[in-house]
């Protein structure tokens, strides 16, 4: 019943298009600087209604590179600037 049950939910998901992505770290993002700073205030926006998810951890950890690399990056001189890590922000 159970082997059955799998065939028939690998059949709907083929027929459907959906492939299941193996688990694993999401790919980096790519883009200019300023899309992925975009991207991350968009993802941080929406955290309380999606969570923590592996993207906006990965867009996290993609601003924070790009702002270390700037002199007044990361927040530098602000209390309040810098990237918020999801699972504080959420």
């Amino acid at each position: 019943m159970r082997a059955l049950r799998g065939a028939f939910l690998a059949a709907v998901l083929a027929g459907c298009g959906v492939t299941l992505a193996p688990p694993g770290p999401p790919p980096p993002p790519t883009g200019t600087p300023e899309t992925i700073v975009a991207r991350y205030y968009q993802a941080l926006a929406r955290i309380c209604g999606t969570g923590v998810t592996p993207e906006s951890g990965a867009l996290y950890e993609a601003v924070k590179k790009i702002w270390e690399a700037e002199a007044t990056g990361s927040g530098r001189g602000s209390n309040f600037g810098g990237a918020r890590d999801p699972p504080h922000a959420w």
